[in-house]
Parts: structure tokens; C-alpha cells; sequence
């Protein structure tokens, strides 16, 4: 019995994840949505890297947060444009 139990929960943990998926160019992406809220915010700094982007926020009380921007196909050159890596 308690077997059973377990393979019905296992299928719908499986199922509950298959629709919070979405497929984009070829590839399985997990949709994430989340919200940060600073009480004591001070500052931000946005930086541009070869991967993205970098995000720093300071807050109070000596909080410095970075947030790193990835993208999955572009790189950017020496000259700092931006292109599809797959070419």
C-alpha cells in the first residue's frame, strides 16, 4: 500500500513539473519568477561582461548583492558587440 502511495505521488510531482517547463530553441527551461525586496536600498551598478551582464546593489547595513546575467548563446567580442555564438 504505501508503495503505491509513493508511485501516485511521484507521478504527480512529474507531471506538476513537466508543465512548469517550457521548451525553447531544442532545449527543456524551467520557467522562475522570483521578486527581492530591499528595505535599505542605497545603490546599483550595472557592469557588461563577456558572458552578460553583472548587477551589483549595495544595501544597508554593508550588504553588497551581485546579480549575474548569463547569455546561453551570445558571446560578446573585444570590441564589445554582441553575437550569436553558434555561427
Amino acid at each position: 500500500m504505501k508503495l503505491k502511495k509513493l508511485i501516485i505521488r511521484i507521478r504527480k510531482w512529474y507531471k506538476k513539473i513537466i508543465r512548469s517547463r517550457l521548451k525553447k530553441k531544442g532545449r527543456w527551461m524551467t520557467i522562475q519568477h522570483k521578486t527581492i525586496t530591499l528595505n535599505k536600498y542605497q545603490k546599483h551598478w550595472t557592469h557588461t561582461r563577456p558572458y552578460g551582464h553583472d548587477i551589483v546593489i549595495w544595501s544597508e547595513p554593508n550588504k553588497k548583492m551581485v546579480i549575474k546575467c548569463k547569455w546561453p548563446d551570445k558571446v560578446r567580442d573585444k570590441n564589445g558587440r554582441v553575437y550569436d555564438s553558434r555561427r
